[in-house]
């Protein structure tokens, strides 16, 4: 399956196994019971844990990606998927565990799920190398991907995909020449043109306060 197909949703794992008609719950490790600071509401004790919790899900995730076990990566940010639906950050990072797999299709599948959740491009954005092994293979999947995208058919969601990686690396110029080439598509998929809108408010130069 391409990034195009993925971004998509043409895949049913996207409809079913992510997107809540009838999802697999990754098995939950275990949490230690969580200490909650006195003095506040049963509403705010709930709350709290939660926010510890998933805080601790992406915690454990970027420690098993930093020592190459993408799998119980995976397994932690699914674990903090569930546990807050509404964030873009598990999803982000589960598109980045997707491409050091070298799975494609799953990285392009979570890249338009983390779009769908992001208000601002800051819900999107994340700090890669605190969650990989290193950079160096993460830019060599961007150097692959801009080399596919050299085809006549490139979607605009592979070149917006291309775009957001290289803003997660910091590498502007590139960011920008995707989103270029995307624009020039007619057509694109909601969250392709999404993604697109976002990383170009982001790239945005500060106006001068009046």
């Amino acid at each position: 399956m391409s990034l195009q197909q993925a971004m998509s949703g043409d895949s049913l794992a996207v409809q079913k196994g992510i997107d809540g008609e009838s999802p697999s719950e990754p098995e939950s490790e275990g949490v230690p019971a969580l200490a909650v600071p006195a003095g506040l509401t049963p509403n705010q004790k709930r709350e709290y844990r939660t926010q510890l919790e998933f805080q601790g899900c992406l915690e454990r995730g970027d420690d098993y990606m930093r020592s190459k076990d993408f799998h119980k990566a995976k397994a932690s940010y699914e674990r903090a998927r569930t546990i807050s639906p509404d964030s873009a950050v598990p999803y982000c990072r589960l598109f980045v565990a997707s491409l050091l797999m070298a799975d494609f299709a799953q990285s392009g599948m979570y890249l338009r799920l983390a779009t769908r959740r992001a208000k601002v491009a800051a819900d999107m954005r994340i700090d890669p190398s605190e969650c990989t092994p290193g950079l160096d293979d993460l830019r060599a999947i961007a150097r692959a991907i801009a080399q596919a995208n050299m085809r006549a058919d490139t979607s605009e969601a592979e070149f917006v995909t291309l775009a957001y990686l290289s803003w997660l690396l910091d590498d502007p110029a590139i960011m920008r020449s995707e989103l270029d080439r995307a624009s020039r598509i007619a057509t694109g998929t909601p969250e392709a043109v999404k993604l697109r809108e976002l990383l170009l408010s982001a790239s945005a130069p500060a106006q001068p306060q009046s």
